[in-house]
């Protein structure tokens, strides 16, 4: 397989045109051969030796590097990066001008590089410009050879390709409540615990229980003698499971997802600013806690697809991978059913602060509570601050 590999590469570089002029002039040769007429020997052979001459053109001269650098590799959409083009001659002698393209996203540049001297350098400078949040594919560099009349044609590549992550608009939203960590030792439950941070009370001392934990001086005083033990609240950081809705029938339209997907990032990237574990569930399953510009990397990826699992799915599976979830925001659009945004909320711990957000472009804001449940509606970006500081207070 190795050996029909190597047979079929040389292949690769005639072009339809070039195949056409081949399998002409075998034809023309052979009805040459067969009718006994030297004309069509002629423009067989005449065929033949344009291919052959088409074969120069496309063979490497000299050892090149090229690179694609990106500064920044992350920009919120609208923005825009300056990407760098680096060439470098690695072999001994000059190099001939070669002409590289590099794919941008749907778009295709074309550069034109100098005469190059042996270990000899060269730098263009690109400008990406940004429209929609995403991630734009930015390579790979490859030169590309062909004859002047097109019969053979072959590619190069140079680089990998590079990865611009393209940010969703965020609002900025006010810090989580003081009920949502604001301290190191976490958020108090109404659990007890016999051994944690928030010490509640004293209790009388039962078998089994540490006796690290018994209040001597409380016991000293006590008439029968009976120890007393520290009796704790259960602690624990606060997690916050941010999941978007990524079911193409939920919305209404693309600009609609739009909407959810910057409003589901706002609550994210608030949590991380506020120290708090955070893990997003784009409309696809994740299992890890993300800090940083990952968890911006993940929205720059989601997508619509009826493939997603849907809402309920998605929350079972963040329920049960992140029993720790003490926040669980659901972002959905306006086409989503209340009775499946409850259902997909119930999944999650009762002890779990739950938040719904609906997105329905143009809709005035609105805010609900009920059955365990804080629903808002948000018709704009802009309405999400306002929002969310009544119910993150």
């Amino acid at each position: 397989m190795a050996q029909l590999a190597e047979l079929r590469e040389p292949l690769r570089i005639v072009t339809g045109l070039g195949w056409s002029i081949a399998v002409a002039s075998l034809a023309l040769w052979a009805a040459g051969v067969t009718l006994g007429w030297q004309e069509l020997d002629v423009l067989a052979a005449t065929g033949i030796v344009v291919l052959v001459l088409a074969i120069p053109f496309t063979l490497v001269r000299g050892q090149v590097t090229v690179t694609v650098r990106l500064d920044p590799p992350r920009v919120v959409q609208g923005g825009a990066t300056t990407a760098t083009l680096h060439a470098r001659n690695d072999g001994g002698r000059r190099l001939a001008p070669i002409t590289v393209e590099v794919p941008v996203g749907t778009g295709l540049l074309r550069f034109d590089l100098p005469s190059l001297a042996a270990s000899g350098e060269h730098e263009e400078l690109f400008v990406i410009r940004t429209e929609h949040r995403g991630v734009v594919q930015v390579g790979p560099a490859s030169s590309v050879r062909s004859d002047p009349i097109g019969l053979l044609r072959r590619e190069l590549a140079f680089s990998e390709v590079v990865e611009l992550f393209v940010h969703p608009v965020t609002a900025a939203l006010e810090p989580f409540g003081a009920g949502f960590l604001r301290d190191l030792e976490g958020d108090t439950a109404d659990a007890f615990s016999s051994s944690d941070l928030a010490f509640h009370a004293l209790r009388p001392y039962e078998a089994g229980d540490d006796r690290r934990h018994v209040h001597w001086r409380t016991t000293a005083r006590m008439p029968s003698g009976k120890m007393m033990v520290r009796q704790y609240l259960d602690t624990r950081r606060s997690h916050v499971v941010v999941l978007l809705d990524g079911i193409r029938t939920s919305y209404a339209s693309d600009e609609e997802f739009e909407l959810a997907v910057s409003a589901a990032a706002s609550f994210a990237l608030r949590a991380v600013r506020d120290g708090q574990d955070v893990t997003a569930l784009p409309g696809r399953f994740s299992l890890q806690k993300q800090t940083g510009t990952s968890i911006l990397d993940t929205f720059s990826r989601a997508g619509l697809s009826d493939e997603n699992p849907e809402l309920g799915v998605l929350a079972g599976h963040a329920a049960r991978s992140f029993q720790d979830a003490s926040i669980a925001v659901l972002v959905t659009g306006s086409r989503a059913l209340a009775a499946d945004l409850h259902r997909a909320s119930s999944r999650f711990d009762v002890n779990a602060r739950r938040i719904a957000v609906e997105a329905t472009l143009g809709a005035t804001a609105e805010l609900r509570n009920g059955a365990g449940l804080t629903s808002m509606r948000i018709g704009a970006l802009a309405s999400l601050s306002g929002s969310a500081s009544k119910v993150l207070a």
